[in-house]
């Protein structure tokens, strides 16, 4: 009987770690949306992005909202960053990534005279792209995700969203080989019976894909196959960012020869992240400490049994 109990114990505790989630304070997350705040206020960054993804950089208020002291945690050195692991994330996707990083990081140190490094980790996204990277940063892997996601009412009640998005992207879809009898002039002409459309599971393309393309077949899958399965005829298309697909067809030359793009709606924002378990100062690292402690609990009552 006391083996059963201490059992259950075990698979309760084991659970409550497992399932835990890092929290940060007000303080902190001040901290970051004020830094993005800063960049994307910073006139060289605006004209890089610009050049770089030919959209100007949403506007943002000057309104610096630093906190008036330090809520970096004591001892703290380096800033994880996270974005989605891919085969295909080159320039000017990584460079992107990493000046975000690096710029954060920056301005926090200027603030209040730090010294934190970043350190940049890609995320494996197999369980999608958004619940993916969500997972990073609840659970501390990750303190910023500095990926291109984009905002929606859904996403913004999981993650807290920086206050103002550093650059938005068109949307674009990738005609592939497959029955290129077929007419497809625009996007909406995807919304056919017989259509195989592929997106990136986990996005909000896939989620406009679902709610627009109902009349066809929609396949979500990785950020690469997305790509390979038009090259292959596997899907007459795959929508997603322009910048995506003009990086692959730049780095896959001969691989689809008849794929064409197009682009269409207006540009969408994106932003960094962070995990909205957010709580006051002083109860984030109580609330830590206790997660910890339940990990301790369930390791020695494993060891006991």
């Amino acid at each position: 009987m006391k083996s059963i109990f201490l059992t259950v114990l075990l698979l309760v505790l084991s659970f409550s770690f497992v399932h835990s989630q890092v929290y940060v304070t007000e303080k902190y997350t001040s901290a970051v949306d004020a830094a993005i705040k800063t960049l994307v206020n910073d006139v060289d960054f605006q004209a890089m992005m610009l050049n770089l993804t030919y959209t100007p950089v949403p506007v943002c208020g000057d309104d610096y909202a630093y906190p008036s002291t330090n809520p970096i945690a004591s001892g703290k050195t380096v800033w994880n960053m996270c974005y989605q692991e891919a085969e295909y994330i080159t320039y000017p996707w990584g460079y992107i990534y990493e000046y975000v990083g690096n710029g954060i990081v920056k301005n926090i140190n200027k603030q209040y005279g730090l010294a934190l490094t970043a350190k940049f980790f890609s995320i494996n996204t197999t369980d999608g792209f958004f619940e993916s990277l969500k997972a990073a940063v609840d659970s501390g892997k990750c303190d910023v995700v500095v990926a291109d996601v984009t905002p929606s009412t859904e996403r913004t009640t999981k993650v807290h969203f920086q206050g103002c998005q550093y650059g938005a992207v068109s949307d674009a879809y990738l005609r592939g080989p497959l029955a290129s009898n077929l007419t497809i002039n625009r996007h909406t002409d995807l919304n056919r019976t017989g259509i195989i459309v592929a997106v990136y599971q986990g996005t909000t393309h896939e989620e406009y894909a679902r709610a627009n393309f109902q009349a066809a077949t929609i396949l979500a899958v990785s950020y690469d196959d997305a790509f390979l399965y038009v090259a292959n005829s596997k899907a007459h298309a795959m929508i997603g960012n322009l910048l995506d697909v003009n990086a692959w067809l730049s780095n896959n030359p001969g691989v689809c020869k008849s794929c064409s793009v197009k682009t269409y709606g207006a540009p969408s924002p994106f932003g960094s992240f962070t995990t909205a378990y957010i709580i006051s100062s002083g109860s984030a690292l109580t609330m830590n400490w206790l997660m910890i402690g339940l990990s301790f609990i369930a390791t020695m009552i494993a060891f006991l049994l």
